[in-house]
């Protein structure tokens, strides 16, 4: 049977007679058409190397081993050790805190020199009974310390301080060492004399304890 189908005719304007026009043919080299639901995914950018952190603002730039130990002065390197954490704590630079130390050691030699003075015209250990009294004052020492290593560590202290200069401390030893010399009892009784009994060093220092 024959193909009765006809094509209805074109229109001048080049659309068919149902009003659709016709599709344009593609022009040579023309990619397809991409479909949006089979687009590639974005790559993610690796992630930026942090900067590295500096270092805080209050961080010393100087260490305890740069600070030099006063002139005249009984500090020992761990005291410089302390005296550079202090400072670092307040944010001192190395010159500031040199200069502390500085100021310490002064004070300190201003001390030693003022109470040795003072005991040197001390009524009780002072003038012509002061070079005595030191050496009875030593010996109230090596009793209250017997053991080498504490009399020393104590000495040390007193160095640091100047409290070994202090008429105070040298008339308390001084009065030991002296009651020791003439092998007295060294504990004073409540009435000014002299105990009966020989006391042990924390009897001395403390009678309240007995």
């Amino acid at each position: 049977m024959a193909d009765t189908t006809t094509t209805p005719p074109a229109t001048d304007d080049g659309t068919t007679a149902l009003g659709t026009p016709p599709e344009a043919p593609a022009a040579a080299g023309t990619p397809p058409p991409s479909d949006s639901s089979t687009t590639p995914p974005t790559a993610t950018p690796p992630p930026e190397t942090p900067p590295a952190t500096p270092p805080p603002a209050d961080a010393p730039a100087w260490t305890a081993e740069q600070l030099t130990i006063p002139q005249r002065s009984a500090f020992t390197s761990e005291d410089m050790r302390v005296i550079a954490a202090e400072g670092a704590a307040m944010g001192l630079t190395k010159e500031q805190t040199q200069a502390m130390a500085e100021s310490r050691a002064e004070v300190i030699t201003g001390l030693r020199v003022q109470w040795f003075a003072d005991a040197q015209a001390d009524p009780e250990i002072g003038g012509e009974k002061f070079p005595q009294a030191v050496q009875d004052a030593k010996q109230g020492m090596a009793w209250l310390f017997p053991k080498e290593d504490e009399r020393k560590a104590m000495q040390e202290w007193f160095d640091k301080t100047a409290m070994g200069n202090h008429p105070g401390f040298i008339r308390a030893m001084a009065r030991i060492g002296s009651a020791l010399r003439e092998d007295r009892p060294v504990a004073p009784t409540s009435g000014g004399g002299v105990g009966n009994e020989r006391k042990s060093s924390v009897d001395v220092l403390w009678p309240s304890k007995t």
